[in-house]
């Protein structure tokens, strides 16, 4: 029921507004995800570029200003034709990341999330934050 609640009071808006799909699938794609620019404590990767590439077996996240780079697993769940839960675990060292993102999409290749963290490396551990993405196939070398 609250799953179904969040969905609409997610999803409405931007189905009046826009029509987009978001994938069935995240194997072969890249996410770029750029966190809300105003930094607070709470927020310590405010206006940061990160690539998350997706593959069958797994999940790599890039971190651009630094190339620091984690692996992990993901789990990923269409709500609706505009809105996707991301669920994934890295390790960063001998500690592991657990995060959220709610994306909702604007176009078919570009949207808004909201990012949640329930335990992790960068302090602090439990947050939430919010900002743009953006959605593109894999490019075959």
């Amino acid at each position: 029921m609250i799953k179904l609640l969040l969905v609409c009071l997610i999803a409405c808006p931007f189905i009046v507004v826009q029509a987009c799909q978001l994938p069935s699938t995240l194997a072969e794609r890249q996410l770029y995800i750029v966190v809300d620019q105003f930094y607070t404590p709470d927020n310590p990767k405010a206006g940061k570029v990160t690539l998350l590439q997706f593959f069958k077996n797994g999940i790599e996240q890039i971190t651009l200003m630094n190339n620091q780079v984690s692996e992990g697993t993901y789990q990923y769940e269409l709500l609706a034709s505009n809105v996707a839960l991301l669920s994934y675990q890295l390790t960063h060292g001998a500690e592991w990341t657990i995060s959220k993102l709610l994306l909702a999409c604007d176009t078919s290749i570009k949207g808004k999330f909201i990012y949640s963290q329930t335990k992790g490396s960068v302090k602090p551990n439990i947050r939430q934050n919010t900002g743009s993405f953006i959605m593109l196939k894999q490019p075959k070398f």
